[in-house]
């Protein structure tokens, strides 16, 4: 009961947002438009796109330096996807993915990208952000492409401009974290087998919140960060264990996952390595059960994006004039607001 009652308030509360992150979200949202950031238009559920390697899904959970030599020795022969920090880890790890995913607003992730990686280890890894996403992120990678995120401002405003007859992807279930449109995308794509790593939500038996190899432990030296927090005193079924602890954030992200496994039954097989929270949907794969004659990669998985993503979709004449007659309305409406007080 306690749990129920902790993930039906977390949900409502931190569904709810901030008006900063709209504003954000539709300045963010203009500029990535007009700058022509390729966007998703097709989906495995809609135009019956598949991808017949297998995928690797890495985030930055605790559980990931477990598989850090299986995943040096299987490079060559799965399709790579990072999720947020896990990048970092990688790197250090001397591993590079294919694909990379950012979802958080702030231009506090360019810089955190730029400080965890540099421009040679970046050439060659292809980008999927958010709409939300700040426009210089999108311009640290080669190859960068753009998703929309439902019930988002910037959504909302980039959807007027949909061409007649052409249609974009909204990703469902793509938040709170970025493991979580790790699992939308790999979905959407079509992976037929989809592994993931490192998608704990949850603290491993020490405390640990991320891989060891993390750049938050490099750029933050906190004693007080130590030990499993207060607010993870929630306990969920584990992945290979009775229980584990978990936070109301971790517990949303894993009832999102559970719901988006659900969504993409039919198209994905979703393989759980991770040591955490139990995804409802996701067969449990500890490091002896993965599989050791993995052929060797055929697909180019650059050809993939290309076919799914466009900036062939949007009219953009207009925007710039749509955008400021809102604003002129917002503001009229604000200042009418004011005189009331």
């Amino acid at each position: 009961m306690r749990v129920t009652v902790i993930f039906s308030t977390t949900g409502h509360i931190s569904s709810l947002g901030f008006v900063d992150d709209e504003i954000w979200s539709l300045a963010h949202t203009v500029e990535n438009i007009k700058s022509g950031v390729p966007i998703m238009h097709k989906h495995s559920k809609t135009d019956g796109i598949r991808i017949d390697q297998p995928v690797f899904l890495i985030a930055n959970g605790p559980s990931l330096d477990q598989y850090a030599d299986y995943l040096k020795e299987n490079r060559s022969k799965a399709i790579y996807i990072s999720c947020g920090t896990a990048i970092g880890t990688l790197r250090r790890m001397g591993i590079k993915p294919d694909i990379h995913l950012e979802m958080e607003r702030r231009k506090l992730k360019a810089e955190w990208l730029e400080a965890s990686t540099d421009e040679d280890y970046r050439k060659g890894i292809a980008f999927i952000g958010l709409n939300t996403l700040h426009p210089d992120i999108f311009t640290l990678f080669d190859k960068s492409y753009m998703v929309f995120k439902p019930n988002d401002l910037g959504t909302h405003f980039g959807s007027r401009f949909i061409k007649e007859n052409k249609s974009l992807v909204s990703l469902a279930l793509c938040n709170p974290m970025v493991g979580n449109m790790g699992l939308a995308i790999v979905g959407a794509l079509g992976a037929q087998d989809a592994y993931i790593f490192g998608l704990d939500m949850a603290y491993s038996e020490s405390g640990q919140h991320h891989a060891k190899q993390s750049d938050y432990y490099k750029l933050k030296e906190d004693e007080s960060d130590k030990g499993i927090p207060k607010d993870a005193n929630i306990s969920m079924k584990g992945n290979f264990r009775d229980e584990v602890k978990t936070n109301p954030l971790f517990l949303l992200s894993s009832r999102v996952a559970n719901a988006c496994l659900r969504g993409f039954q039919s198209v994905t097989r979703y393989h759980n390595t991770s040591d955490g929270v139990l995804i409802e949907g996701a067969e449990p794969t500890p490091l002896a059960s993965l599989p050791t004659s993995l052929p060797e990669v055929q697909v180019d998985i650059n050809t993939t994006l290309s076919a799914c993503f466009s900036n062939d979709h949007l009219e953009t004449e207009g925007l710039e004039g749509y955008l400021q007659h809102n604003i002129l309305l917002a503001e009229a409406f604000l200042h009418k607001v004011e005189a009331l007080y």
